[in-house]
């Protein structure tokens, strides 16, 4: 065609380019590439073209254009690119989405969800329709396309390189870039295509091509001066030069002068006065409506009947003003642009209302009646508002809360009346929530004119959760007390306010005392068997168990009926759900805990939440590290780390980077761990909440493995002033003065060292748990040294005889071994040292079995350092992956689960396999069955 001719004339370059993007994904290496440039450059038809160059490179072509009008329906975007899978046969279309990609069912109108778990489904399914063939995703005009389909382009680009799939995204230009777009253009492997302007012999070529194969040089020069090389005003310019019947051969370049741009609008607009007046009233209704909008909503829009549209919009066609496809369109924005700037702004709302109602009365979905009232000004009708709630409704439901907001805002200046203002912000505080935004004050406003109890219990309790998973504790705190001192019947909502407040009074220090007293008020035994009275439970044991008030048994029991409700694990609206784990681990139940955490896990990742992965990873790599898997520990603190968003989610973050820097503490892996805490680690003054209590005492463990003593002291000690205000007495929760005792140690301040650890020996003796009780045993011996010291460290291996306590085992062997050499005893120091080497190794604390091997030298013995083979010598992403590949999931699962892509998968197991020196799945499961191997056992004698 010759339009399509024009726009692609001086393309060599950017074809070339785009051909080898696509011949990359064809190959398995995926990619984004975006055509950038203004209006009427070609953009259209190199994303055309780039279609022709996917099938005929044998790829499946998907496609979607945005609209004018459509930046208010939510995966508009998506379903076209879907369509496809939409209209495919039910077995088919139950295949593509299975697993994780049912979890876009959302985004495609087959369900609801929230838009994290959707994006992360909308990934899958794009994965498993790449599984049939490489892929390309071509979008057009994406700068008006709706945020959520935005946001899930942005997302899938930043997981191409390992898919056969390339996005071509074409962008207009001088508009207006939504921040996904920007994020987008960000990316350093996006390819940008910035079509140029034509050259003068690009133009010239056109001008003879579709003008006048003889047009004069002067001519066709003056015709690239006047359009400034851009196809589509070259095009236009022609046309209406024709229209004026001037001679391309012998025209005055003044008489192409004065036809510019400007001109060429008004030619657009001359060109449908002379067109009949049904063909000027349908281009007038495509205009407003949209081609969306179904024919008989546009005739009735226009006034004409069946017959007199189709005539219409075939005058329209021949005009060169429609393009002569259904639906409905112009033949370029820029057309339409002009039409409907034609139209007087009164007019104009005139027209968006009556077709709102237009479509509402042919059953159109809320949203496309929405879309036409986005573009009217307020007029205090109540029907407008309820529209646009509704539409709200159904895109928050389709888990596009973005995509609600400028809904609930625009109804919100309609006005509508008090009770449904009301309702309408606390939905837009709650979906600008949702969505990452500031949602707190719409919430606030909705909450000060709400009057009926139960409804403003309702906004009390997600205003606080939305607070506290922003790490704002303490005005969360303020809000559920609020709530708590008004009447209300509903004692399930009233018990879900207590629990709230107490669990939040537990993370901020200002709000302690308060949490105190309203956990003594709690009679557990009148709680009722229900979700929100097992977590009122589970939080008083936890703060009984923490402060060493209750003991073990009591505290374990309490937690795992929490544990045992199903319903509860099942919640993804509350942060608290993590005091039942950490109960258990305060209690020293490490199994019971990893048990709760495995099933926290499982069912954030079967709704997507990669909030929910993350605070539950983190948890269990606290568990791991307790019971001496450190490589486990590792791999799961490095997910929590990763997962989570650092922008959005403040509360989860901390307790990640601090079980992370544990375990690479342990792994000796110094110098990554302090990049870590300078790169993530908060800036300025750290907040008073527990969670940045752990993490300085973290820093602080991460100090003495550095040698940095006194560095390690002061923040060990500066850990334990934090934390005071909790009256954390149970050393099983937070050790922070053993570890203290130990920095001390080693400055030679051994009887602050000892006053800490006693103290500690002390507590612990008190809660009876046998684990804290070594652990301080352990830094009381190391303290007193001496002939004391090593028969305190004696004791102190024996109470550590627990399985789950081997690596704190392996390090009192240790402790006791290097004591007996100083005490001269070099000959019997070695079997303890053997003991903790072994331990040690079987733990993965690599840090913990140089120490080891250095003090066996020191007392006379040549260890051989064992290469690391076998379970030993994996990662811990390697580990992770083939622990779950043993456990009979399948590559995409794991991959599904870990947010990772799927040749991410095939590269750990390939890894796993050529170090473990096996070749099938089966083979994994003896090998990783043994607690010994997974905790990493080096294979060879120790010694």
């Amino acid at each position: 065609m010759p339009g399509e001719r024009a726009s692609l004339l001086d393309r060599t370059e950017e074809l070339a380019r785009l051909g080898d993007r696509i011949d990359a994904a064809c190959s398995g290496s995926g990619s984004t590439v975006v055509i950038e440039g203004p209006p009427g450059i070609g953009k259209t038809a190199l994303l055309a073209r780039g279609g022709e160059l996917a099938c005929g490179a044998g790829c499946e072509v998907l496609r979607a254009r945005a609209g004018q009008l459509e930046g208010e329906l939510a995966w508009s975007l998506v379903r076209q690119l879907f369509a496809a899978v939409l209209g495919a046969p039910g077995r088919e279309r139950e295949a593509l989405l299975s697993g994780a990609a049912a979890l876009a069912k959302p985004a495609l109108g087959l369900g609801s969800g929230d838009e994290s778990s959707t994006l992360h489904g909308l990934y899958w399914l794009i994965a498993g329709i790449a599984q049939r063939g490489p892929l390309l995703l071509a979008v057009d005009d994406a700068q008006w396309g709706d945020d959520p389909s935005l946001r899930c382009l942005a997302y899938v680009a930043n997981r191409l390189e390992d898919l056969p799939v390339t996005m071509l995204v074409a962008i207009r230009q001088g508009e207006r870039r939504p921040i996904a777009l920007e994020a987008l253009l960000a990316r350093p492997d996006t390819e940008l295509l910035s079509p140029r302007a034509l050259s003068p012999r690009a133009s010239a070529q056109l001008v003879r091509d579709v003008f006048d194969p003889a047009a004069g040089a002067s001519f066709c020069s003056s015709c690239h001066e006047a359009s400034g090389g851009n196809p589509f005003l070259l095009r236009e310019l022609l046309e209406q030069l024709r229209r004026d019947g001037v001679d391309g051969r012998s025209a005055a370049p003044a008489t192409v002068r004065t036809t510019t741009p400007t001109t060429i609008a008004r030619s657009v607009l001359s060109r449908l006065a002379r067109l009949p007046r049904a063909a000027r009233e349908l281009a007038t209704s495509v205009a407003v409506a949209g081609g969306l909008a179904p024919l008989p909503v546009l005739a009735a829009l226009a006034g004409l009947d069946a017959d007199a549209v189709n005539e219409a919009a075939a005058t329209l066609t021949k005009a060169g003003v429609f393009d002569g496809l259904l639906p409905l369109a112009f033949v370029h924005p820029l057309v339409r642009d002009v039409v409907y700037g034609d139209v007087a702004p009164a007019e104009r709302d005139h027209r968006h209302r009556e077709a709102a109602r237009l479509l509402a009365a042919a059953g159109a979905g809320h949203e496309q009646v929405a879309n036409q009232l986005m573009e009217t000004e307020p007029a205090g009708d109540p029907w407008v508002a309820s529209r646009l709630e509704a539409a709200a409704a159904e895109a928050i439901a389709a888990g596009a809360p973005s995509t609600a907001a400028p809904l609930l805002e625009r109804a919100l200046r309609e006005p509508p009346p008090r009770a449904q203002r009301v309702r309408l912000l606390a939905e837009l505080g709650r979906a600008e929530a949702r969505s990452d935004l500031e949602g707190v004050e719409r919430m606030r406003e909705a909450l000060a004119l709400t009057e009926e109890p139960s409804d403003r219990a309702e906004i009390a309790l997600a205003l606080g959760r939305t607070l506290g998973l922003a790490g704002n504790h303490s005005a969360a705190v303020d809000v559920f007390e609020m709530a708590l001192a008004e009447p209300h019947e509903d004692g399930e909502l009233r018990l879900r306010l207590e629990a709230e407040l107490a669990g939040h009074c537990l993370h901020a220090a200002a709000k302690l005392p308060l949490g105190f007293e309203r956990l003594a008020m709690v009679d557990t035994d009148r709680v009722p068997q229900d979700p929100a009275g097992h977590l009122v439970r589970v939080i008083a044991a936890f703060g009984l168990i923490s402060a060493g008030r209750i003991d073990a048994d009591g505290a374990a029991r309490i937690a795992a009926a929490a544990a045992a409700d199903r319903d509860l694990l099942g919640q993804e609206s509350s942060s608290l759900l993590f005091f039942i784990a950490e109960t258990l681990v305060f209690a020293d139940r490490l199994g019971q805990a990893g048990e709760v955490l495995d099933a926290m896990i499982a069912t954030a990742r079967s709704h997507g939440s990669r909030p929910g992965v993350a605070l539950a990873s983190a948890f269990r790599a606290q568990v791991s590290l307790r019971r001496g898997a450190v490589l486990e520990a590792q791999a799961d603190g490095r997910t929590a780390f990763e997962v989570v968003d650092p922008e959005a989610l403040g509360y989860c973050r901390p307790y990640a980077l601090s079980f992370l820097l544990d375990a690479l503490v342990e792994r000796a892996e110094l110098e990554e761990a302090e990049s870590l805490i300078e790169a993530a680690g908060p800036s300025g003054e750290w907040p008073q909440l527990w969670q940045f209590g752990l993490l300085i005492g973290s820093r602080g463990r991460l100090r003495l493995a550095q040698g940095r003593a006194a560095e390690a002291a002061e923040d060990l000690l500066e850990c334990g002033r934090r934390l005071s205000p909790w009256r954390p007495r149970n050393p099983c929760s937070v050790p922070w003065r053993s570890d203290a005792a130990a920095a001390l140690a080693v400055l030679g301040e051994r009887e602050e060292a000892a006053r800490l650890a006693v103290w500690e020996l002390e507590h612990a003796r008190a809660v009876g748990i046998d684990r804290a009780v070594g652990v301080a045993l352990r830094a009381q011996g190391v303290a007193v040294g001496g002939d004391e010291g090593v028969e305190i460290l004696r004791a102190a291996v024996t109470a550590l005889g627990a399985p789950t306590a081997r690596l704190e085992r392996a390090r009192a062997l240790t402790e006791l071994g290097a004591a007996m050499r100083r005490c001269g005893t070099r000959v019997q120091a070695r079997e303890p040292l053997r003991q903790g080497l072994d331990l040690a190794l079987r733990c993965g604390a690599v840090a913990l079995a140089d120490r080891a091997r250095r003090e066996l030298a020191d007392a006379g013995s040549r260890p051989r350092r064992s290469e690391q083979r076998g379970v030993g010598s994996l990662t811990a992403s390697e580990l992770r992956v083939a622990q779950m590949a043993a456990a009979g999931q399948a590559n995409r699962e794991i991959a599904e689960s870990l947010f990772v892509s799927l040749r991410t998968v095939e590269t750990h197991l390939t890894n796993a396999y050529r170090k473990l020196g096996i070749k099938s799945r089966r083979q994994l499961g003896p090998l990783l069955g043994d607690e010994d191997a997974v905790g990493n056992l080096h294979e060879g004698d120790p010694s």
